[in-house]
């Protein structure tokens, strides 16, 4: 009875399965493209015989067009009006369940709009009548593919699709949940991952498009393994990986990529697009791009430009009594580890980017490094960065401070590792290979108590295993007001960064507010060419702005550094051709302690006064061992050659100097007696002729300002020479005129203006 009773039950469910099949399959039966190839696709379709070859007869929904282009090489194109649309076929086989096979209306979590090959799908259409692409609007007629946060993902592209397309859609709502494998396309796929888009051994446009609030494990908006993806014009934005406990049922216990993770890709191109508030959360041991995440193991070409990672984060919350054997944060905005071939980001913006650890009642690791790395980018290639923006990052890691932990929290802005990479190979060798250029790096931030290093840059390389130092490079960039414990504009580890024409401003921390450099055997050397390093603060006057650590040395040639508060060592620091501020003159051949006469420092601008002693007076011969005096440019754009010898510091005089024939190197203050007036009383607004009992030429190119008896500067700081007249204030009152002299010297003499 039983045995009958089953028979009939499972007999009757697969005859109602039948029947709701074949009236699916007569419904794709009868939809044909136009003659160009199109099938027209609209949720608000009234009338028509829903064949899709025009819009009066459209396809209600997009599943059924899909769905009839696999089995239909006529098909060339969907357009697709504004709506909502929603999957309804399974988009494969769990070799399970007989119910779960392609195309099947009793697919359950397992429904997805499968991409055909070669069909190219566009959405951004309004009223129905367009009869061309160019007449879209895809910024506000939402065409949106949604999972209704039902479904594990939303598209798939799996296997060959040729030159398949997703153009003008706004994808969300898909939640890659839990750990299953699906045959698509007789090809293994995980649906714990990619919630907005899966893609495997593929290749893929998507332009003009939104993928918003969809989650996963690893790749929340898209995952993409083995394939090639080009993102043009397209927002990813709220999406989340978010790691479980790591169980084969529910899937990973690491986090990758809340926007998208690129996972041993075959190219990677992304172009004006927006990766912002995305989210990357585990609570085990690794999380990692909390916008994007590329990990490489094989050769694949990265290019991202014109594209802002905004506000994405990368939390990893370690629960109450954990032991875990190691942690990882790599990158709150951008996480790519692609060790075998040179990558490019061109015309980006990183800003606001948050890493952050949270293990204050966990005990970590002491023999193992736990990294807390790069809040806007970290870094594992061969990188060039060019033209960029990375502000206002937060690099944040809260341990127990009785657990000692091994590791650090290092590079809010950039965080580069010369030792991570597949089999650590391709990361020794060219992880650090990494050239910025023309950027800008401010406001950057490393805190916490797992030692906050490299507020607005970290060079790491924690394994020995070069032959010499490598040196990354950076050129014609500011670094500005970024703040960490250690280094608070650039923390080195080993290495020998060389940076050149670049500006070091206003950064902050207890120990090397410009630099800290540490190493472990092989130390750290890096070289400062041409820079101007202005206002940097260490946490006392007796702390070293620049901190040289286990036998490290800092290079200084043709730099100025000047009105920074800390010390500068005279034994680890080695200086040629340089201005260095301090009581006596810095050891080394043709070093100068006099004022390097900016042009205004208050309003940031470190250009050369013509009159500075800094100008022609570098050294061609040790810029050349670096760059190209004749080709290269300064920081402002200028030739950096501009006489016939190179200027001190990021910028070059772009007019003939006026040179000081004095010989004096050493800030000194002139007797007043020197300096003759007359008249003295003399009458508001009227000249005043002020004479010099001093060498000839010793007071040409002079800097001079009127200050009235409480200090305040009265008119502008002008440049005088001598016998030139000088008018008196307008105001009667005791005046001050102060004078500085080319090579520092200073003296101020009272006048009374009636």
């Amino acid at each position: 009875m039983i045995v009958n009773f089953l028979k009939n039950v499972f007999s009757s469910f697969f005859f109602l399965i039948a029947i709701i099949s074949s009236t699916a399959t007569s419904t794709i039966a009868q939809i044909t493209p136009n003659t160009s190839g199109i099938v027209f696709v609209n949720k608000s379709v009234s009338g028509g015989n829903q064949s899709g070859n025009s819009w009066t007869n459209a396809v209600p929904e997009l599943a059924d067009a899909l769905l009839s282009a696999h089995s239909n090489s006529n098909i060339q194109q969907i357009w697709v009006a504004q709506g909502t649309y929603s999957p309804k076929y399974g988009a494969g086989t769990d070799n399970m369940v007989p119910s779960l096979y392609f195309g099947s209306p009793f697919c359950g979590r397992f429904g997805s709009f499968v991409l055909v090959n070669n069909v190219k799908l566009y959405g951004g259409f309004q009223n129905a009548n367009e009869t061309s692409i160019t007449q879209r609007d895809t910024v506000n007629n939402n065409t949106i593919l949604n999972g209704l946060d039902s479904f594990v993902h939303v598209v798939m592209s799996v296997g060959t699709v040729g030159a398949a397309e997703l153009n003008g859609f706004t994808i969300k709502g898909g939640k890659a949940f839990p750990y299953q494998t699906l045959y698509v396309n007789s090809q293994p796929t995980r649906s714990a991952l990619g919630g907005g888009i899966y893609m495997r051994n593929t290749s893929l446009k998507i332009n003009n498009c939104t993928i918003s609030d969809n989650t996963a494990d690893a790749g929340g908006g898209i995952y993409a393994e083995n394939s090639g993806l080009s993102l043009k014009r397209t927002a990813l934005i709220n999406n989340s990986a978010i790691a479980s406990d790591g169980t084969v049922a529910l899937g990973s216990s690491a986090a990758f990529g809340g926007g998208a993770y690129f996972l041993n890709g075959l190219s990677l191109t992304i172009d004006s697009c927006e990766i912002s508030n995305n989210t990357a959360i585990s609570t085990n041991i690794l999380c990692s791009g909390g916008g994007l995440s590329i990990s490489q193991n094989a050769f694949a070409p990265v290019n991202i430009s014109n594209t802002n990672f905004l506000n994405n984060k990368a939390y990893l919350n370690v629960p109450a009594g954990a032991t875990p054997p190691f942690l990882s944060i790599l990158g709150g905005g951008l996480s790519i580890i692609n060790p075998f071939q040179l990558s490019y980001i061109n015309n980006c913006v990183f800003s606001d980017n948050l890493a952050q650890l949270s293990s204050q009642n966990a005990t970590l690791s002491t023999t193992s490094n736990n990294d807390v790395a790069g809040a806007g980018i970290f870094n594992a290639a061969p990188l060039v960065i060019n033209n960029c923006i990375v502000k206002n990052n937060k690099l944040i890691a809260a341990i127990n401070p009785a657990n000692n932990a091994k590791g650090s929290t290092a590079g809010a802005g950039i965080s580069t590792d010369g030792a991570r990479g597949y089999g650590g190979v391709g990361g020794v060798n060219t992880g650090v290979n990494l050239t910025i250029n023309n950027t800008l790096i401010e406001n950057n931030e490393s805190s916490g108590n797992l030692r906050p290093s490299g507020g607005g840059i970290s060079y790491i390389m924690n394994l020995n295993l070069l032959p010499s130092a490598m040196k990354p490079k950076i050129n014609n960039s500011i670094i500005r007001n970024n703040s960490a414990q250690f280094g608070g504009g650039i923390h080195c580890f080993t290495l020998a960064p060389v940076i050149k024409n670049t500006l070091l401003e206003g950064n902050k921390a207890e120990e090397g507010s410009v630099i800290y450099n540490e190493s472990l055997s092989q130390s750290a050397h890096p070289q400062l060419i041409n820079c101007t390093v202005f206002g940097n603060k260490a946490a006392s006057t007796t702390a070293p702005i620049i901190a040289n650590n286990n036998n490290s040395t800092t290079t200084l040639h043709n730099s100025i550094i000047y009105n920074n508060s800390g010390t500068l060592s005279t034994t680890t620091n080695i200086a040629l051709h340089s201005i260095i501020e301090g009581s006596t003159l810095f050891p080394g051949l043709g070093n100068k302690n006099q004022n390097p006469q900016f042009v205004n420092t208050t309003t940031g601008s470190y250009e050369l006064l013509n009159t500075s002693p800094a100008a022609n007076a570098g050294s061609n011969a040790l810029y050349t061992a670096a760059g190209n005096v004749n080709s290269d440019t300064d920081l402002a754009g200028n030739p950096r050659l501009y006489e016939n010898t190179i200027d001190m510091g990021a910028f070059e005089l772009q007019t003939k100097a006026i040179i000081d024939t004095s010989t004096s190197t050493s800030i000194q203050q002139i007797d007043p007696a020197a300096i003759k007036l007359f008249p003295n009383p003399v009458l508001a607004g009227q000249s005043i002729q002020l004479a010099l009992n001093l060498p000839a030429g010793y007071s040409k190119g002079a800097l001079l300002m009127i200050t009235d008896a409480s200090g305040k500067q009265v008119g502008h700081q002008e440049v005088w020479e001598p016998n030139q007249p000088i008018k008196a204030p307008q105001t009667p009152g005791t005046y001050f005129i102060n004078i500085q002299f080319k090579n520092g010297a200073k003296t101020s003499t009272a006048i009374m203006v009636k």
